[in-house]
């Protein structure tokens, strides 16, 4: 009987043991797959906000490109209460200045300025591309 409850207590420390081991194991997966699922919903928040930020960019593009379609569409006209036919959009003289403009524009638009121009991307070439000179 002795060697059959050392046996016994054998079993039961070895059962812990291996009971122990595979929740350490499930622990390990469950943490693993949490950590997964977190960086993937970060990812797909920075994808979400990137992508509202292109779709906003591309609409104020829109925006202003049908603002200044409006303001330089001579080809209506409308008729005032003297009975005048005027021309609608913004008729600019060849050789008005630049400042001249924006003036017409504000009073045009009704504002007190107007928002800074949007910077041309400069492109430079890379050195190797460049033409060279030929040494005489």
């Amino acid at each position: 009987m002795r060697d059959g409850q050392r046996t016994a207590g054998a079993t039961l420390i070895l059962t812990v043991l291996i009971v122990l081991l595979l929740l350490a194991v499930v622990l390990a997966t469950t943490g693993q797959l949490a950590l997964s699922a977190s960086r993937s919903s970060a990812d797909q928040n920075a994808t979400l906000q990137a992508q509202y930020v292109a779709q906003s960019g591309v609409a104020r593009a829109q925006a202003r490109l049908n603002l200044i379609s409006k303001l330089l569409d001579t080809s209506s006209s409308v008729t005032n209460a003297s009975n005048q036919v005027l021309k609608t959009g913004l008729q600019i003289p060849d050789g008005t200045a630049s400042t001249q403009i924006g003036t017409l524009v504000q009073s045009l638009c009704g504002v007190a300025y107007l928002p800074a121009p949007i910077p041309t991307p400069t492109r430079s070439c890379p050195a190797q591309t460049r033409p060279r000179r030929a040494v005489c």
